[in-house]
């Protein structure tokens, strides 16, 4: 009954590591690391659009998936090894099923005002509808970009 109980416990855990979500990668969200740093701003004008499907992680919750399939295949099989490993396999594949966070995302390819041509992903923002001929703002720091509407260059 013990083994059960903490076996349940563990899938439970799995189900709450898979459900965890991060802020949207959007043109309005900062990681901590953004913040308070000096980044470049440059200008230019959306001459493409694309929709594009953005992959979620998996790493952590795929970890947990296992361990906890793993001690349930081992409780449910009286720690039989075949149990185990089912178990552990399909620890993994729930928790995968159940982290899938891919999310809507805009390939934006963008004309600087240098003449330069630059594609930038990020998540769809419901705010930022941004279509061909849009003025934007590209705010970056060399490996990490995020571009938004231009309201005004004051």
């Amino acid at each position: 009954m013990r083994k059960l109980i903490a076996s349940l416990f563990l899938l439970a855990l799995v189900l709450l590591t898979g459900c965890a979500a991060s802020l949207p990668q959007t043109g309005s969200n900062y990681t901590r690391s953004e913040v308070r740093s000096e980044q470049e701003v440059r200008f230019g004008t959306v001459t493409a659009v694309r929709k594009v499907k953005i992959e979620g992680s998996r790493g952590f919750g795929a970890l947990v998936g296992a361990f906890a399939g793993g001690a349930v295949g081992s409780a449910l099989g009286n720690g039989q090894a075949l149990a185990k490993f089912v178990g552990a396999v399909g620890g993994v594949v729930l928790s995968d099923k159940l982290s899938d966070s891919s999310v809507p995302g805009e390939e934006l390819t963008i004309r600087l005002e240098n003449g330069k041509i630059v594609a930038i992903v990020q998540e769809k923002d419901a705010e930022s509808a941004f279509r061909r001929g849009d003025k934007v703002r590209i705010i970056g720091n060399g490996s990490t970009s995020r571009v938004g509407l231009v309201d005004d260059r004051s």
